[in-house]
């Protein structure tokens, strides 16, 4: 994709601003003897592993809880930081989550702009830097930890934007990278499918398939089966040593009722999955009954249910709270019509879901405030609020905003 994509004035007061925050979060970080990275140092020391020839799945890297979890082709993109020492990598890594983080609002801003909000005067340096601050906590957790959250949501908005711009199998591969890397984005695959993306699709399905097949080069076809299979079963493992009160079933468990199947969450995505097609066919039957419809339309439908699904994904599955990070497109389109509304029920409302959303901070909050406000799932709920305003404002067709159809 040539720059052109990307092309207008760059917010350059946001970045600065961004890379501000960041350059202090890397200062204090280091001041307090905090710049640890445990998780990068998960990926680093596994692809040390595996260079080597040891195992890389079911060892403890670093911490005790520091497993490998990713998949067998996800450690050859962490290769290239054994060149350096871990103080070194971990260094290029925090700048590659920082720059990530700026990339990602550069292109979900060009979503919303060139295709939800057209011709709509805003200030776009201080909406994006309003954003970056609504999810400040979750970006510092992941600056600590060295997770590639943001980076994985920069290549899935990148891969909408491709999509739109008719770079069907450049998105395929993203998608295809981001999708082998974390096997819950798979629930993408139902928007593209809904939208005839059909050359994306085969493009996925083929790099998919190719990032599967590659570690055969070098382990041999048998010991790939192998290390598949324990990538397999530690993926499930996580699944039942992690514990998160934002899920579905911790919130139905907690408020509604208790005894649910610990297996609830592949409930729970079925469920959202049956949803999402009841969603998408009102949508698809509002644009058709519409002789005002455009591709445009389509367009738009498109972006935003990619950034629903990418939103959920937190509350169907047993996680890190960081993982809300994906949250951020929903909480762009939000601001962004709050902003042109002008309403100040509307942002007081909007204030309180961030405070909610990004506020549960034991450096804020202390310690035990702060952990009560985790177990009531207030995270959770504030991620489901933004989601079904959202879905409420599409079928209200308030986004894109009515005042587009009057001009």
């Amino acid at each position: 994709m040539k720059f052109q994509t990307l092309k207008g004035q760059l917010p350059y007061k946001f970045i600065i601003t961004a890379l501000i925050i960041c350059g202090a979060i890397f200062t204090i970080e280091n001041i307090n003897g905090r710049f640890w990275l445990n998780d990068f140092k998960v990926y680093y020391l596994a692809a040390k592993a595996l260079l080597n020839g040891d195992p890389i799945y079911g060892v403890s890297f670093g911490l005790k809880s520091g497993l490998y979890k990713y998949s067998p082709y996800s450690l050859f993109l962490f290769l290239p930081y054994t060149i350096f020492s871990y103080k070194i990598a971990s260094i290029l890594h925090f700048l590659i989550i920082t720059f990530s983080a700026i990339a990602s609002l550069i292109v979900i801003k060009k979503l919303i702009t060139d295709y939800i909000f057209i011709s709509q005067k805003v200030k776009e340096n201080l909406l994006l830097v309003i954003v970056f601050i609504c999810a400040i906590n979750h970006i510092t957790r992941e600056l600590h930890l060295g997770n590639i959250n943001i980076i994985i949501l920069l290549l899935t908005t990148l891969a909408v934007l491709l999509m739109l711009k008719d770079r069907q199998i450049f998105a395929g591969i993203l998608f295809g990278i981001v999708m082998v890397t974390k096997p819950y984005f798979l629930i993408l695959i139902l928007p593209l499918l809904a939208y005839k993306k059909r050359d994306t699709v085969i493009s996925l399905i083929l790099s998919i398939l190719f990032f599967i097949l590659l570690p055969a080069l070098f382990f041999g076809v048998t010991e790939n089966i192998a290390i598949h299979k324990e990538w397999f079963r530690e993926l499930m493992a996580h699944s039942s040593a992690l514990e998160s009160f934002q899920t579905f079933g911790s919130l139905i468990r907690r408020y509604i009722y208790h005894d649910i199947p610990e297996n609830f969450h592949f409930y729970a995505i079925a469920v959202v999955s049956l949803l999402y097609i009841l969603y998408f066919r009102i949508k698809n039957r509002q644009v058709t009954n519409d002789n005002n419809s455009s591709s445009q339309k389509r367009k738009i439908n498109l972006i935003v249910d990619c950034f629903l699904l990418i939103a959920i994904i937190p509350n169907l599955i047993i996680t890190d709270d960081q993982h809300f990070l994906l949250s951020i497109p929903i909480i762009a389109i939000l601001l962004w019509y709050v902003y042109l509304k002008k309403n100040y029920f509307l942002i007081g409302g909007f204030v309180l879901l961030m405070i909610c959303y990004g506020g549960d901070s034991p450096d804020i909050l202390g310690s035990q405030l702060s952990r009560q406000v985790e177990n009531m799932g207030i995270l959770g709920i504030s991620n489901l609020i933004m989601i079904a305003a959202v879905i409420f404002l599409t079928l209200r067709k308030e986004i894109p905003l009515n005042i587009l159809d009057k001009k």
